[in-house]
Order: C-alpha cells, then structure tokens, then sequence
C-alpha cells in the first residue's frame, strides 16, 4: 500500500489534522511496512472526549440511534431522562455543567441537551456520583445494579426503567464505545 492510498484511508476514518501532519513527515521517511504499521496506529489513536461535556453528549445520542442493540431494546420506551453528577467538589477539575437529558423514543434518541440551569427536570432521574457515573461508562458496575443498590438513585417509575433492563445495558455499551477522557 502506498503513502496515497494510507492517505486516502486517513481520510475516509477522518483523522484528525495533526495525524495527516505526521503521518506525512513519517512517509518521507519510512519504507512501506513501517509506514502501514503506523497507519493502524495512527487509525487506533481516537481523540477522546472528556465526560461531560457537550461533544460527549452530542456522541452519545447519535451513537444510540446508530446502535441496532438499543434500538430493538428501547422499542417502546417514551420518555427523556435526566442524567445527574452528583458530589463533584471532589473533582480538582469542574465540569461545565452536572446534567444532561436525553430524549429518547423507541429505541431512538432525538435530542439531546445540556442542563446548565438548576430547575430543568425530565420524567425520569438518575443520580449518581462522578466516581460511579465513570464506574457505569466503564462496565464495572452494571446499571440495574446499581439502581437496586443505591450507587444510582433513580426518580420516576422504578418498575418501568427495570422493564427496560436490556435497554441499560445496550445504553452502556454504546457509552463504552465512545472514546472517553475523564476528569480528575
């Protein structure tokens, strides 16, 4: 493969700028097999977005109406939910904003919208420290779980959100195919 087909495949993953930079600074020096093992690096390093922010969220919604897993998990489901951090003073740095919603409908997300006002509410809450919030994002804690054991505090109809148990853990799952960055 030569450096204009490489190129060409940077191009159609959408690299980022600075990858394009490099990755022309190393062809003019590198023999063909080096050079192809650097593009499957180079196709590795995503940029990562932190958690929260307004990128992140964006990301996550289209990648849940992207995901056929929750699509045909959250059929049926109607309502927004409000995501909430909670006990963010432990964080050296501040996110921008503790809540966002997502408005979801079948299996779908139509919207999305980071809360910066205090009053905003949604049908369905789900609280939980940052430390668990990443915990969920991770898979180290599995979301049902977490309801049931107080992790995630949960406002809105219990019942239903459990009825939607599948739908969760597709809802992770794409979460965990984003490439994240947290705060610290």
């Amino acid at each position: 493969m030569g450096s204009s087909e490489l190129q060409g495949k940077l191009t159609a993953q959408k690299a980022p700028p600075a990858t394009f930079t490099i990755f022309t600074i190393l062809s003019r020096h590198m023999d063909r097999i080096k050079l192809n093992k650097c593009f499957i690096f180079f196709l590795n390093m995503e940029e990562k977005l932190l958690f929260p922010s307004e990128e992140w969220v964006r990301e996550y919604c289209k990648r849940l109406s992207e995901s056929p897993d929750y699509n045909k998990s959250g059929k049926g489901w109607k309502d927004p939910i409000l995501f909430k951090m909670i006990d963010l003073e432990s964080l050296k740095e501040k996110p921008q904003f503790d809540s966002f919603i997502l408005y979801l409908k079948d299996g779908r997300c139509e919207n999305c919208e980071v809360v910066k006002e205090p009053g905003k509410t949604a049908p369905f809450k789900l609280s939980a420290t940052y430390a668990n919030w990443r915990k969920i994002i991770d898979g180290k804690i599995n979301p049902t779980q977490a309801m049931l054991t107080g992790q995630m505090k949960v406002e809105g109809n219990m019942a239903l959100l459990l009825r939607y148990a599948g739908a969760a853990i597709a809802m992770v799952k794409v979460a965990q195919s984003i490439p994240t960055r947290y705060l610290e």
